[in-house]
């Protein structure tokens, strides 16, 4: 039975995920595991004795430490925006890599964003961030951009001209263009922004494989 998950069940869950997932992903599943016999007013399996000795067990053998994704500096980012062509690609890639760097945003966040969560103020941007992980309310926050003197590396300016495109319509902020540049109406997705990240890394001449989404941080 699904609900109330035996520990042992859920232990052979983790062994058996543990072949092809890592650490973090099966802490995750633990976690939702856990939270959903909570809801449901059931003890969590998490707690007993044989899950958190197989999961320690996995953590031995696997190890825990995190690949670190090297950030993306100033210079970088220079380099970065420089190879980005006028196109509507371009005009996408250019607005979501300033705007992910200057605003420190996830790329969770960043793909959730729709056009009217942005406002354009004399001093920036107003940005709506309607939920994030570290708002799991979803209360929602909100991020002041400002303009910056080097207009290449504007975000404003940046986001700007890739508004032109989309128009100020109600619907997703960053959307998927095809290869003959016709913008989509669908959402661009998180893997998306890392493939972003990797490609105009490539471009810049930088070492792609030392950069994820996660350097925007």
């Amino acid at each position: 039975q699904a609900m109330p998950a035996p520990p042992e069940i859920v232990a052979l869950y983790l062994t058996a995920e543990s072949e092809h997932c890592k650490v973090s992903t099966l802490r995750s599943r633990l976690s939702a595991i856990n939270r959903d016999h909570r809801e449901a007013g059931h003890e969590t399996p998490g707690r007993s004795v044989v899950v958190q000795q197989v999961f320690k067990g996995i953590r031995r053998t696997k190890g825990v430490a995190p690949r670190q994704a090297t950030p993306i500096v100033a210079t970088d980012l220079r380099a970065i925006v420089e190879t980005i062509p006028d196109s509507t690609l371009g005009l996408r890639d250019r607005a979501l890599l300033l705007l992910g760097f200057h605003g420190a945003f996830r790329r969770s966040e960043i793909v959730a964003l729709d056009v009217g969560d942005v406002t354009e103020t004399k001093e920036g941007l107003r940005v709506l961030v309607r939920r994030s992980k570290t708002d799991q309310e979803g209360e929602g926050l909100e991020k002041g951009i400002l303009f910056q003197a080097d207009p290449s590396v504007c975000p404003v300016r940046a986001l700007r001209a890739w508004k032109e495109v989309v128009g100020e319509n109600a619907g997703p902020l960053f959307r998927a263009v095809s290869r003959h540049g016709k913008v989509s109406l669908s959402r661009l997705t998180d893997r998306a922004v890392h493939l972003v990240v990797k490609r105009a890394c490539n471009a810049a001449g930088l070492d792609s494989d030392k950069f994820s989404a996660h350097s925007l941080r």
